[in-house]
């Protein structure tokens, strides 16, 4: 092709019967150790709409990131990088006999993976040119200077962005990490999703590691897990069950008197039964009610415990046919 810009060749490479051929012919350009692929907008490359399709241009994008992952990478370092990811936004069309080309960052290559990115400012410009004329086509109408308009013109648009890309520099920042190890290295100790400082549920289960207990819930109930409380509630709403911090006291026996005291001097109402225990290693206060206000009789436990130097009440209510459940 005698039309390539200044700098371009034939990737050999990409020649032949296999997939690449058939999308390209590719272009390469090196300079140092930065590669950019090119490649001209044939009629072939078009969709319905006659624009270029939008699977040719993520095909350059990947063989593109590739070829500048190989170029970026040191003596000894692994020249085979297949694809993990590749993401891509498309900003505009392009035509037959346009002229496309990538420009890559590498931002890391190591012996297992690489990362890149494709950016350039200028062509921001291009870009823009681009949107002006898809508008006029669909809308067949040309924008024209306004002094109601509230953006600038394109033409004002394309003088700043050329302008200011060239004051622009390409700088390599160091790596976050040297290699795979070092990077997990790091990583080591992060934890992600829920955090373990509140408690996290594993299915029934409810497990605090930094206090150090665990509480076993109705399989199937529902259950949440908010900063102020673990509620776990029957599917039908029939019963729950629910978990808080008490008063700063860390005597559950004190909670548990003072709260019975409330009851029966506010609601005048008296436990049908009350106990000192022990709930595993911790020491706990048991009050139970029956409330026979209504037309089922609902029991009422109220239990407190005392762990990692505060105190917590566990809240039960549930007629007669979940009494043993709670």
């Amino acid at each position: 092709m005698s039309d390539l810009p200044e700098g371009y060749e034939l990737v050999q490479r990409t020649q032949g019967p296999g997939f690449a051929g058939l999308a390209g012919p590719f272009y390469a350009k090196r300079e140092g150790r930065a590669l950019s692929l090119g490649l001209r907008i044939e009629q072939r490359h078009l969709n319905s709409r006659g624009t270029c399709h939008g699977g040719l241009l993520a095909t350059l994008a990947d063989i593109a990131l590739g070829y500048a992952c190989v170029a970026a990478s040191e003596e000894g370092q692994s020249k085979n990088f297949v694809t993990i990811d590749l993401s891509i936004e498309y900003m505009a069309t392009t035509s037959a006999g346009d002229w496309l080309y990538s420009e890559v960052k590498v931002l890391n290559a190591d012996s297992r993976t690489a990362a890149a990115a494709g950016y350039e400012p200028a062509a921001l410009a291009d870009i823009l040119v681009r949107l002006d004329r898809d508008i006029a086509s669909q809308t067949d109408h040309e924008r024209r200077f306004s002094i109601f308009d509230s953006h600038p013109m394109t033409e004002t648009r394309l003088k700043d962005i050329r302008k200011d890309a060239t004051k622009l520099t390409p700088v390599k920042k160091p790596c976050v990490a040297a290699d795979s190890a070092a990077l997990f290295a790091k990583l080591d100790g992060l934890w992600w999703g829920e955090n373990p400082e509140t408690g996290v549920f594993h299915k029934n289960q409810f497990l605090h590691p930094m206090i150090g207990f665990t509480i076993t819930f109705p399989v199937g109930w529902t259950n949440q897990n908010t900063p102020q409380y673990i509620l776990s509630s029957h599917p039908n709403k029939e019963a729950a069950l629910l978990l808080a911090i008490s008063e700063k006291t860390t005597n559950p026996e004190e909670a548990g008197e003072k709260f019975v005291a409330q009851m029966r001097s506010k609601a005048r109402a008296e436990p049908a039964s009350v106990r000192k225990t022990s709930i595993g290693e911790f020491p706990a206060f048991v009050a139970s009610y029956l409330d026979r206000s209504g037309r089922t009789p609902v029991y009422l436990h109220f239990a407190w415990v005392t762990m990692a130097g505060k105190t917590y009440q566990l809240i039960g209510l549930a007629p007669e046919k979940h009494r043993e459940t709670l």
